[in-house]
């Protein structure tokens, strides 16, 4: 169950960062999205664009392992999705802060933390919707959630082929357009399943309460038809 606030701050953040993104395929036309990469948007105009977008994505991730903390599957191991979560956040704002195209440092750290985002997201994607540890005991996995983890999955699987090919971006923008949109599906299903059951015991209650009052009601015409019943009997009597 992913908690109110930060599924907001999730929210807000991804579709920021996505928006950002989009945003950039408009004022940067040299660059194809076919045969360039993401993280190139960082460099030259707008740059601070794809920074920005680095960064909140990586307070989106953040606070989804923050919302995980308190997962309700059974398994010992659960802590390890939130884990997940908050490593693939400081992988995206080591992508941030170490630019691509820079110095020779710069750039491994820039491409060892980007590959340990993206293995930590979709490891996260796998281990949330599909291993038994992200669920509550006896939950059957969501079917959409889970089919967007095993593509994300595929995905990443045939990266390494595309890379440094003249299609590397388009893989690329693939993959995380289905990352995204498990990780918005995930948190928005997970929103109308609290909102489905904060609202179950308010109907419960309701019942309760008008079941009471059907019980009071009851109760108020009871006495009347008890006396009736002297008066009778004194009829009787005098009669």
């Amino acid at each position: 169950m992913i908690t109110g606030g930060p599924r907001k701050v999730t929210i807000v953040a991804v579709l920021f960062s996505v928006i950002s993104v989009v945003v950039l395929h408009v004022v940067r036309p040299e660059l194809s999205p076919l045969s360039h990469r993401l993280s190139e948007y960082a460099n030259g105009p707008f740059g601070w664009m794809m920074t920005t977008a680095f960064v909140t994505l990586s307070c989106g991730l953040v606070a989804f392992g923050v919302a995980l903390r308190g997962t309700e599957g059974a398994d010992k191991f659960a802590w390890t999705i939130p884990a997940t979560a908050l490593l693939a956040g400081v992988g995206m704002i080591l992508s941030a802060v170490f630019e691509t195209g820079g110095s020779q440092i710069s750039e491994i750290v820039h491409s060892r933390a980007s590959a340990i985002a993206v293995v930590a997201v979709v490891v996260l994607a796998l281990g949330y919707s599909i291993s038994p540890m992200g669920r509550a005991p006896g939950a059957t996995p969501e079917p959409i959630g889970a089919a967007l983890a095993l593509l994300a999955a595929a995905l990443a699987a045939a990266s390494p082929l595309l890379h440094n090919t003249r299609w590397t971006g388009f893989g690329q923008r693939l993959l995380w357009l289905a990352l995204i949109t498990w990780l918005l599906r995930v948190t928005w299903h997970d929103a109308r399943r609290e909102m489905t059951s904060s609202a179950a015991p308010q109907l419960s209650s309701r019942r309760t309460i008008a079941s009471h009052r059907g019980d009071d009601t009851q109760k108020k015409h009871t006495p009347g038809e008890q006396a009736s019943v002297p008066e009778d009997l004194e009829e009787s009597c005098s009669g």
